[in-house]
């Protein structure tokens, strides 16, 4: 398959940070900024709000069918109150993901299920992406046995979040991740992802570039950043490249893994002229 190439690590201005990513990327990570992402992407623009369309489970862009959808389940680990909520109203594209109107104070009850639409280009093929992310209170995983499983059952990517702030947060991250490389060989195909919230909020940060870079050595994965944002600035502080460019490297991740994962299982290929 053929990939767009960058340079080891990429960087996001509105972050004014570098995150490390995989050389080879299948997404081509700056098509959106295009004409032609432009006009893909206004397909899914509520003209009432002028963010992005919040899609039920029955419902759907309508795109030509030239476009190829592809789904992937993927579910958010982490402890409660470092935001994994917050994070995905920022990736559905909701200007006022930090304030109290768009997460509900306290922590999730139970499971909350939201379709997140994103188009991007793989070689000359468009590919819309359906991110069906499935959101479960900490609190609640654990007091009934059947949430967990339910989440986790034919889920392609895992979204596991820390903060910035907590990093007792990172280190429950990290045993996780330890645990799913330990796990069975069917939970061995989900995709780790790593995301880490309220980056950039100095006076209360507690994980340091360097813990992050560790991190990063350990386990062979890019950890995405979402920066701080404080509700007080307000919907117009957010700038959607920051959540473009979170998704596309989540897309570009998912779509890789998922296609290794293809190749791997595919029978080996026997040249008619041994037979």
């Amino acid at each position: 398959m053929r990939s767009t190439t960058s340079s080891l690590r990429v960087s996001n201005p509105q972050l004014n940070s570098v995150v490390p990513v995989s050389a080879v990327h299948a997404v081509v990570l700056d098509w959106h900024r295009t004409a032609e992402g432009q006009g893909v992407l206004a397909h899914l623009i509520d003209p009432e709000t002028g963010a992005r369309k919040v899609y039920g489970t029955l419902e759907r862009p309508i795109l030509p069918p030239t476009v190829q959808v592809v789904r992937y389940k993927v579910y958010l680990s982490g402890r409660s109150g470092i935001g994994k909520t917050a994070l995905v109203a920022f990736l559905s594209g909701r200007p006022e993901w930090t304030s109290v109107t768009s997460v509900s104070p306290g922590e999730t009850p139970g499971i909350r299920v939201t379709n997140v639409y994103w188009p991007t280009k793989i070689q000359t093929q468009l590919v819309l992406f359906n991110l069906c992310l499935w959101d479960a209170g900490d609190t609640a995983g654990k007091k009934y046995g059947h949430i967990q499983p339910v989440c986790q059952e034919g889920a392609v990517g895992a979204l596991f979040v820390f903060s910035f702030t907590n990093k007792s947060s990172l280190e429950e991250v990290d045993a996780a991740l330890s645990r799913l490389s330990h796990a069975s060989t069917a939970s061995g195909d989900v995709c780790p992802l790593v995301v880490g919230t309220r980056y950039g909020a100095v006076s209360e940060s507690e994980v340091t570039n360097a813990d992050v870079v560790r991190f990063e050595a350990k386990w062979n994965r890019p950890v995405l950043r979402v920066r701080h944002q404080p509700p007080s600035e307000g919907p117009a502080a957010t700038n959607p490249n920051e959540t473009a460019f979170v998704l596309n490297l989540i897309c570009d991740q998912l779509w890789c893994h998922h296609h290794t994962q293809q190749q791997q299982r595919a029978p080996p290929r026997i040249d008619p002229a041994l037979i």
